[in-house]
C-alpha cells in the first residue's frame, strides 16, 4: 500500500527568524506556497537516500535554505528540479509499526515509507520537539541521529527551524533506517543524580568540582594529539570511515568529550549554545580546502 497524507498544512513552513545583520528580499505568499508544494511533493515521492552508499537526499535543505533567504518561486523551482533529477522513488509502506514493534527494522533503507507512515502520526501528536527527545533521543536510537555526517539531526533541525511537521517526521524516519556506526563516539550522557552525587562528594573532600572544557580547548587538544595522526590522511576519500573504524579515535574522542559538561540550568544551556555556534564559525572559516582555492572544507 501506499502512504497516505491526511493534514494539508504539515508542510507549511513558517517565516524564519529576521536576521538583522542581513539585507534580504522579503518572503512572498507565493514563494510560502511554492516551498510548500515542493515540501509536499519531496515527501510524497522520494526516498530519503539516492545512492546505494546511503548519500542523502538534500532536496528540503536546498529549498528552505533558499526560501529563507528569499528566493522568488522561480529560483525554489529550480532547486528542487536539480536535486529532484537523481532522487530515487520512495518506495511502498511494507509494514505497519507501532509503539510496541517500531524497532523491529531500524537500519534497513527499505522500511524508510513504513517508518515515514509511523512518525508522521506521532509528530503531530506529540509535538516536534517532544517527539525528537522521545525518539531521536532514544538510548538505542541516538548513534543513528548522529550517524552519516549527523544528517538525521540537521533534517530535524529543519524541521524544527521551520516548524514543519512533515520535516521532523521525516528526520525521525532517516534516523531509523541509518546505521549506529556513530555508537562508539556517542559519551553516555549522566544522570542529574549522578552529577550531583559527584559535586557532593567533591564538597566533602574539600576539592572544587571540574570545571568543563570549551569545545575549542577539546578541538585544539584532539589536533595536538600525535595518536591521531596515523588514523588518517588529506589524500584519503573516505576520511570518515577511517575514523570511525579506528579504536584509537574512539578513545580518545569518548576521553575528551566526556570533560565538556552541561548543567540542566538555562543559563548554562544558553552559554554552551554560544559556545558551539563559536566553535562551527572557526571550524568552518579555519579549515580550507589545501589546493588554494578559496572554499571550505565541507568535512
Amino acid at each position: 500500500m501506499t502512504a497516505t497524507i491526511t493534514t494539508k498544512n504539515i508542510f507549511a513552513p513558517q517565516i524564519p527568524f529576521k536576521n538583522i545583520s542581513l539585507a534580504l528580499p522579503e518572503i512572498t505568499d507565493v514563494a510560502m506556497e511554492t516551498v510548500t508544494e515542493l515540501l509536499e511533493e519531496n515527501h510524497r515521492s522520494h526516498h530519503c537516500f539516492f545512492t546505494d552508499k546511503s548519500y542523502h537526499n538534500h532536496l528540503v535543505h536546498g529549498v528552505l535554505a533558499g526560501y529563507s533567504l528569499g528566493a522568488s518561486p522561480e529560483r525554489l523551482r529550480a532547486i528542487y528540479n536539480t536535486h529532484a533529477v537523481e532522487q530515487r522513488p520512495i518506495g511502498t509502506v511494507q509494514k505497519t509499526f507501532t509503539h510496541a514493534n517500531w524497532k523491529s527494522d531500524v537500519g534497513k533503507r527499505e522500511f524508510y515509507a513504513s517508518y515515514l507512515e509511523f512518525f508522521r502520526h506521532e509528530v503531530p501528536k506529540l509535538g516536534r520537539v517532544e517527539a525528537i527527545v522521545k525518539y531521536a533521543f532514544d538510548t538505542d536510537m541516538i548513534s543513528r541521529t548522529f550517524s552519516r555526517a549527523f544528517h538525521p539531526l540537521i533534517h530535524l533541525g529543519y524541521g524544527v527551524d521551520f516548524g514543519i511537521d512533515a520535516i521532523v517526521a521525516e528526520g525521525l524516519a532517516i534516523m531509523a533506517v541509518t546505521s549506529t556506526m556513530m555508537a562508539p563516539f556517542i559519551v553516555a550522557p549522566t544522570t542529574t543524580v549522578e552529577r550531583v552525587t559527584t559535586k557532593i562528594s567533591n564538597q566533602l573532600s574539600a576539592s572544587e568540582p571540574s570545571s568543563s572544557n570549551t569545545i575549542v580547548d577539546i578541538l585544539n587538544a584532539l589536533r595536538e594529539d600525535r595518536e591521531l595522526d596515523d588514523v588518517t590522511s588529506y589524500s584519503k576519500s573516505n576520511k570518515i570511515m577511517d575514523v570511525v573504524r579506528s579504536k584509537v579515535a574512539a578513545s580518545k574522542v569518548q576521553k575528551f568529550l566526556s570533560e565538556w559538561n552541561i548543567e540542566e540550568t538555562s543559563q548554562d544551556i544558553d552559554l554552551k549554545t554560544k559556545e558551539l555556534y563559536k566553535a562551527c564559525v572557526l571550524a568552518v572559516g579555519g579549515t580550507g580546502l589545501h589546493n588554494g582555492k578559496v572554499k571550505q572544507d565541507f568535512y
